[in-house]
């Protein structure tokens, strides 16, 4: 057993939730991230520095590169535990992401 095992559990549960901050300042923009698993409590933190040409950086631009780094960073990790079944449990990740609230809106 990985000591990522009760975070995996809680990703393929429904008790994993994702929160990230997107900032922009002075022509740079960056983000942070954190998977938390609500019912053991194990996290995982990570940060972004968000590429691209200067005319492109903006906040919004930050913030979306934060969601980023989340899908990417948990896409990644179910691969590499699960391989062909990540989609399975990355289908729950999202499912109970969103099951609360509307996270893009125009």
């Amino acid at each position: 057993m990985t000591s990522l095992q009760p975070f995996l559990d809680g990703l393929a549960s429904g008790t994993c939730r994702a929160v990230s901050d997107g900032s922009y300042d002075h022509n740079r923009g960056s983000a942070s991230w954190m998977l938390l698993d609500t019912k053991t409590g194990f996290k995982i933190i990570g940060d972004n520095i968000i590429p691209g040409p200067l005319d492109s950086q903006s906040s919004y631009q930050s913030e979306l590169g934060g969601l980023y780094g989340i899908v990417f960073f948990s896409t990644r990790l179910l691969e590499y535990f699960y391989g062909d079944d990540a989609t399975t449990f990355a289908g729950n990740l999202m499912e109970y992401s969103s099951r609360d609230e509307n996270l893009v809106e125009e």
